[in-house]
């Protein structure tokens, strides 16, 4: 019997777990500031775009989360769009990003 209901609760666990994973595309929201470098500012707005700041520059372009729960990032200059990849991770109140190098940058939350 013990066995039986050791059983029945880790697979409600693993089902609990599974029907609420944590959306990336909602926790990146919001502004963030480089903890190294240059300090650059990020923020992530809801209708898929994102602006950053670094020092008297300005920089709004889109971004968007790949299914494999990795950040996209679209930038056009001169009529040339670069795309780059980042895996994220949230360790509290900080966003890391690690590149296809395998660079981790991180960012606090400002707001």
């Amino acid at each position: 019997m013990g066995d039986k209901l050791t059983t029945i609760v880790m697979v409600f666990l693993v089902l609990l777990l599974a029907a609420c994973p944590s959306d990336p595309s909602k926790k990146i929201l919001g502004t963030w500031q480089e903890t190294a470098g240059d300090k650059v500012v990020v923020e992530f707005l809801d209708d898929g775009t994102f602006t950053v700041k670094s020092g008297m520059r300005s920089l709004s372009r889109k971004w968007s989360i790949l299914g494999d729960g990795c950040l996209k990032m679209e930038v056009s200059t001169f009529g040339m769009t670069q795309i780059e990849t980042w895996k994220i991770q949230f360790d509290g109140n900080q966003l890391l990003l690690t590149d296809k190098k395998g660079e981790t940058t991180r960012h606090i939350r400002l707001k």
